[in-house]
């Protein structure tokens, strides 16, 4: 039982992946610069703004970090 408990505590002490959650931030902000400017021309001529469907990414983006930040903090590996 207190080897189980040893291996409990190695996994709570786990340092998270830096350049992991680095490379996701980028491409996360690649995407939504892409969305920019693939949906600009045609979201200027449906609502009259060019940050409509940016505002609709980078919201749901903000989101999906909250989820991992939740995730991480928790360490919820058997999702």
């Amino acid at each position: 039982m207190a080897k189980n408990n040893k291996q409990n505590n190695n996994i709570k002490q786990k340092p998270f992946d830096f350049i992991l959650i680095m490379v996701v931030l980028i491409m996360l902000a690649l995407g939504i610069v892409m969305v920019l400017s693939a949906s600009s021309p045609s979201a200027l001529a449906e609502d009259g703004d060019s940050y409509s469907y940016v505002k609709k990414q980078a919201g749901a983006a903000i989101l999906r970090l909250n989820t991992y930040v939740y995730c991480v903090k928790n360490r919820l590996q058997n999702i």
